[in-house]
């Protein structure tokens, strides 16, 4: 793999542990209501997948990779959980979950032989 497609790939994990962390992160900003019941999938399952991905990004890209896109993710929640509405909240779960999932696939295809 030349130096550009690991610099792309390497980018795509940080992006999907970005955004995977962001939906844990933020699912645990939602306050006890019926957002909670329709949140659980999406935190239940960008947790289950970005426990997976971290591992292999860890070994893979070291930790300034695997701790930095957690550390980013925790800094735009803190930084901006306060200010969104507990919809708008919702709706960016669900917004980061699907673009996690689409930088996790394109990241998995490009390690592919």
């Amino acid at each position: 793999m030349t130096s550009r497609a690991s610099a792309l790939v390497q980018a795509l994990y940080f992006s999907s542990l970005a955004l995977f962390g962001f939906v844990v992160f933020a699912g645990r900003r939602i306050p006890d209501s019926t957002f909670v019941l329709a949140a659980i999938i999406p935190v239940f399952l960008a947790a289950i997948i970005g426990i997976i991905i971290w591992v292999y990004a860890w070994t893979q890209f070291g930790a300034p990779l695997s701790i930095g896109a957690l550390l980013f993710a925790w800094a735009i929640v803190w930084a901006f959980g306060h200010i969104v509405s507990t919809r708008t909240l919702f709706v960016l779960i669900y917004v980061a979950m699907t673009g996690g999932l689409v930088c996790a696939r394109f990241a998995m295809q490009g390690i592919a032989p």
